[in-house]
């Protein structure tokens, strides 16, 4: 992550956020980074999904 030209490591104090990271890294065998990215990837693709289905829904 880059925040102003440097290099910054999210720093994850919520311990159930920790283990849950763990879990996913080990589960198909990737860092925690890896996995970390790849949930909030695809959190991040949901999301205007979710944004649109409430616009039609009104």
């Amino acid at each position: 992550m880059s925040y102003l030209g440097a290099n910054v490591s999210p720093n994850i104090n919520n311990p159930e956020a920790c283990q849950q990271a763990g879990e996913l890294a080990r589960l198909p065998g990737e860092t925690t980074d890896g996995a970390v990215t790849l949930a909030f990837r695809e959190r991040l693709e949901r999301e205007p999904r979710k944004q649109d289905a409430a616009l039609l829904a009104q």
